[in-house]
This record gives structure tokens, C-alpha cells and sequence, in this order.
């Protein structure tokens, strides 16, 4: 959080501004958390690991900036609270619909099934969780905290990145709206190269494809009153016979030690590991067996 808090003080310009910007990671986290226990949903690392700070502080950024950019205004008449309620009625319908898109985004997550629902879905819905923290911190909180802390005015800073980055970007779009033919005709072109990707099939679109590694594992449990030499001898034969096939030459055993406990296998438990190589569409894969 503190390295957040730097990166938007060196955009901003403002410390009081960064700050609050910074709170907006808590704020979300805390209200995901609160959400996600209401609802009986698990937190996993693969749904914390989904969050995006950017994505979470993107709206509070927007509405801190221009509520900066209204108070450094001090040639009108308008206070400073009246100055930050236009700037929030400004900007609240753009964060609102930022924040929806990427909401919506998620919605095919909502409709995985079997393990793959098991895996996605606590992170579609930490995500949104967070997102509708973020939305609600961005909307209410944060023009309330700026009418505390900026309640004297403050002063916009001029980045000169962000200006460079400006100049340039209105210099392509401009060039964009120039050649509009040009610019839609190119915009088409990447449009139906991705649904070919996405439809065609060079991408695919499972979320846990099939792994097909050319694996066999064979298990058997022998009666508690088997001892090792019987053992050894069941495992050499299954050895030999698993070996017989054309696409397991090799094998390989380990005996596991005799128990009479009821849950794992109750006797001496020969495994045998066979390792081949076959071929399937002209590419070479290993398989491997193992008996126990």
C-alpha cells in the first residue's frame, strides 16, 4: 500500500490526494471480506491473487483529480464543498459504468460448471465484491473525505508526463478522426481476427483443458496375511505382463510395508511403475503405469 500511495503522489502531485486515493485498497478488501463471509463463499489465493490494486483505486483516482482540478479554480465564487459536489456530479456517471463494464465482464465466470465453477467462481466474486467496495468508496467516501482534508482549496499539479502523454494522444486522435475510414476499417480487421481466434479454434476456449499425458496407474491390495516374498513375486509378474505391451517396454515396482490399519490399503502393496514411450499424431508421448 505504501508503494501505491508513492506511484499516485508522483501522478497526482498531492499527498492529501494520494492518500486518500490509497484507502480506496482497504476500503474494497475489507468490504469483499464482509461480503464474501455473509455469503458462505471461500477465499482462495487464486481470488485474492485476481484483484488488481490499479483496478480498484481507477475510479477513486478519477474523482480525486477532479476534485482537485475544480479547487484550484479561485476565480469564481463557489466554496469549496460546493466546488467538490460539482466536481463528484461531474464524474459519477463515467466511474459508475467503468466499474459496471468490468463487472459485466465477469458475468460468463458466474455460469462455469463442475471444477472449473469450483476453481473460478470465489474469484468472480471476490473481484466483484471488491469492485462494488471500490464503486461505493469512489462514489460517497471519497468526496466526503476531500471536503475534510482540501476544505482551504487546493492546488492542481501539472504532471509533465501525463501532459506529454496528453499532447501525443490528442495528436492520434485527432489523426484517427481525420482518417475515420482508415481507423474503423483497421478496427474491423483486429475484431474479426479475434472472434477467428476465439470461434476457430487456434486459441481454444477451455478454462481446464484435457491433459492427456499418456498416464495408467494401476493399484491392487493384497490380504494382510501376504509377506514380502509373495509380494515382490506378484509385482515381478505384473511387471512382466504390463512390459509385454508394445507401448510399455520399461516397468518399474515399490512394495509398500504391510499394515492393518482400516483406511490406506490394509497388506503389503506391491506398485508397479511402467514407462513407455507411444506415438499419437505423429508426436511422441510417455506413458506410465503403476500397479500396487
Amino acid at each position: 500500500m505504501i508503494l501505491v500511495s508513492i506511484i499516485l503522489f508522483l501522478f497526482l502531485g498531492n499527498v492529501r490526494g494520494a492518500i486518500i486515493v490509497a484507502l480506496t485498497i482497504p476500503f474494497a478488501l475489507m468490504f469483499a471480506s464482509i461480503c464474501l463471509d455473509i455469503s458462505h463463499i471461500p477465499a482462495n489465493l487464486l481470488s485474492l491473487g485476481a484483484l488488481d490494486f490499479g483496478m480498484l483505486v481507477d475510479g477513486s483516482v478519477v474523482m480525486i483529480e477532479n476534485i482537485v482540478r475544480h479547487l484550484s479554480h479561485h476565480d469564481d465564487t463557489r466554496t469549496p464543498a460546493q466546488k467538490i459536489r460539482d466536481a463528484a456530479h461531474e464524474v459519477q456517471r463515467p466511474v459508475f459504468f467503468a466499474r459496471g463494464i468490468i463487472i459485466t465482464a465477469y458475468l460468463p465466470i458466474f455460469t462455469l460448471q463442475a471444477v472449473e465453477g469450483r476453481l473460478f467462481k470465489p474469484m468472480a466474486w471476490t473481484v466483484t465484491f471488491a469492485l462494488l467496495g471500490a464503486l461505493g468508496f469512489a462514489m460517497f467516501v471519497a468526496p466526503v473525505l476531500a471536503s475534510l482534508v482540501f476544505s482551504k482549496g487546493a492546488k492542481e499539479w501539472r504532471n509533465p508526463i501525463m501532459q506529454w502523454l496528453t499532447d501525443h494522444y490528442r495528436v492520434a486522435v485527432r489523426a484517427a478522426i481525420e482518417h475515420r475510414r482508415t481507423t474503423l476499417a483497421i478496427a474491423t480487421a483486429l475484431f474479426l481476427i479475434g472472434v477467428y481466434l476465439t470461434v476457430g479454434g487456434p486459441i481454444g476456449s477451455e478454462f481446464l483443458p484435457h491433459l492427456d499425458e499418456g498416464s495408467i496407474w494401476v493399484r491392487g491390495t493384497l490380504p494382510p496375511s501376504e509377506g514380502p516374498t509373495a509380494s515382490i513375486d506378484l509385482t515381478n509378474k505384473a511387471r512382466r505382463v504390463m512390459a509385454s505391451f508394445p507401448r510399455s517396454p520399461r516397468s518399474s515396482a515399490r512394495p509398500d510395508a504391510p499394515t492393518t490399519a482400516p483406511t490406506p490399503p490394509a497388506s503389503s502393496t506391491p506398485n508397479t511403475l511402467s514407462t513407455s514411450s507411444r506415438r499419437r499424431n505423429g508426436e511422441a508421448s510417455s506413458t506410465r503405469t503403476r500397479k500396487s
